[in-house]
């Protein structure tokens, strides 16, 4: 999945007959646990409907629908999903995020 979204392949219809692109705005949730990166993508229109901002805290993070005993077992960087409105957003958060990680750790 992490190369068809860096080649922009992800949430794309491809029309056979008449060969047009048109992206799919369709919620989109990236992890990668080795890298332990978490990012949610969510099509901008999502802010219409109707219960959007209830799944938020006052902080903007995603309240997470688990007990708290379960949380406690969850690594830190699932507790902090971040959240995106565009896919380009999301790639360039999932760059950003590989070049620190091979910065660190010298590795990919």
């Amino acid at each position: 999945m992490r190369e068809q979204l860096l080649e922009g392949k992800i949430n794309i219809f491809d029309c056979p007959n008449c060969k047009t692109k048109s992206i799919i705005p369709a919620s989109l949730l990236y992890h990668d646990p080795d890298r332990k990166i978490i990012a949610q993508y969510y099509p901008s229109e999502s802010m219409k409907e109707e219960n959007f901002f209830s799944q938020f805290d006052p902080e903007g993070r995603i309240t997470l629908p688990i007990s708290d005993t379960q949380k406690e077992n969850l690594p830190d960087y699932l507790s902090n999903i971040h959240i995106v409105f565009t896919l380009q957003e999301l790639v360039l958060y999932v760059r950003f995020r590989e070049e620190l990680f091979l910065r660190q750790f010298g590795k990919k």
